[in-house]
């Protein structure tokens, strides 16, 4: 079918309460897609990422009815919006789509036409794991994982140096310097501190005992999947000590430099991981939220991956060649991939972000009423004002034609 023909075909959105809209369509390009960087191994067929295993392209929405009916259009697929079930989209140029939306707008400003803006996410149907079976999942995958690596770094660095102690010790030191900068309780600030002078002291036998040493450190380096701060904080967090680790790249020379950047490093990307299911309570408070995080995460493992290759030599064989662990690396990839997936599936269940205009003069107190009925603690008060940076200026009125976002719970 050419692409004339296929502009032709209806724009049909199938809502999870059953109903079916086609509306008029402007045609957009997929917003972004989830953008997981692909690592070659040298002589290895392939390479680890399956992009196929990856949900999550996101598509604008960009439609309008119009005519003498177009608000009672409006109005039916505003409330059609509010099923949390997902939508089947038959799109001309894309096809079928599964979708969950992020976000919409709904602008009725011109006359006889209210038009619907906002991104979808591609979702993923049928059954779904459990928010329990999520966090087990990720919990062992991470644990293997740093197994896994603590064991390469003994096999591959046979002979650590003194100096590889040393470098070692001065490379937690730093990621504990940034992670106490975290710390929000005196309890972790105790488990935290504990978790360093273990690892420290395990480092002197880093030499005798080289995985053991490295498992140490390890669980020093995951401290901060537990503080008592929200997911976007401790990732966060995360990201500074990778930060920091990075800054020293172009110190990195030796094989036995590369190696440790490569366990440390893939330690606090896979806590990462171990983050986004751990103490969610307040983190994940609407749909947008969610994908703020998986994009962290994503972020967080392509600068990795490209960092590892950054590294790697065209051979591993001579004394200072380097290439990384192909299990290592594939796990963490895994890995990723399903946390990645998981937050999709936390967003698809989560609120809906709605922006619209408002149609007369109102008041925050009359507002919070309208969008989210009674509110006896003041939470969707906050909330609102918040969301629309409300200050003293319209803390009595906020006036007609002012854009409002608010997060729709669902039915």
């Amino acid at each position: 079918m050419s692409w004339i023909e296929k502009m032709a075909q209806p724009y049909v959105i199938k809502m999870g309460d059953g109903a079916e809209y086609r509306p008029e369509y402007i045609p957009t390009q997929i917003q972004q897609a989830f953008n997981m960087s692909l690592f070659e191994f040298p002589n290895v067929a392939g390479t680890v990422v399956e992009r196929k295993n990856v949900k999550g392209e996101r598509y604008s929405l960009d439609v309008y009815f119009d005519g003498e009916n177009h608000l009672d259009f409006m109005e039916r697929f505003k409330a059609s919006a509010r099923n949390p079930k997902y939508w089947t989209v038959q799109h001309p140029m894309y096809g079928t789509l599964y979708v969950q939306p992020l976000e919409l707008t709904y602008d009725n400003k011109d006359y006889n036409v209210s038009h619907i803006t906002g991104v979808m996410i591609e979702t993923v149907i049928g059954k779904k794991p459990t928010k329990k079976d999520a966090q087990s999942k990720i919990v062992a995958d991470k644990l293997a994982i740093d197994k896994l690596q603590a064991d390469t770094y003994a096999v591959d660095i046979q002979t650590p140096t003194l100096a590889d102690v040393q470098e070692y010790k001065g490379n937690l030191s730093k990621m504990y310097n940034d992670g106490v900068n975290g710390v929000g309780t005196t309890l972790d600030a105790q488990v935290y501190f504990n978790a360093f002078t273990a690892a420290n002291s395990g480092l002197n036998n880093l030499i005798a005992k080289p995985a053991a040493a490295v498992r140490l450190a390890q669980r020093m380096i995951e401290a901060p999947f537990n503080f008592a701060q929200t997911v976007k904080a401790r990732m966060l967090l995360f990201l500074q000590q990778i930060n920091t680790l990075n800054r020293s790249l172009d110190t990195i020379l030796n094989r036995k430099q590369k190696r440790q950047y490569e366990t440390n490093v893939g330690a606090i990307i896979t806590a990462m991981a171990k983050t986004t299911v751990t103490n969610t309570d307040g983190s994940y408070n609407n749909r947008p939220d969610a994908i703020a995080i998986a994009d962290i995460l994503a972020d967080a493992y392509n600068g990795y991956v490209i960092n590892l290759d950054s590294l790697q030599t065209t051979t591993g064989g001579s004394a200072d060649g380097y290439i990384p662990d192909y299990d290592s690396v594939s796990g963490i990839t895994e890995l990723i991939t399903f946390a990645i997936n998981n937050l999709y599936n936390v967003a698809a269940d989560g609120r809906l972000q709605v922006t619209f205009t408002l149609e007369e003069d109102t008041d925050p107190i009359n507002l919070t009423q309208r969008l989210y009925g009674a509110d006896p603690t003041d939470e969707f008060l906050n909330e609102l004002l918040d969301a629309n940076m409300i200050g003293l200026s319209e803390i009595f009125i906020i006036p007609k034609g002012r854009d409002i976002t608010y997060y729709e719970n669902a039915n």
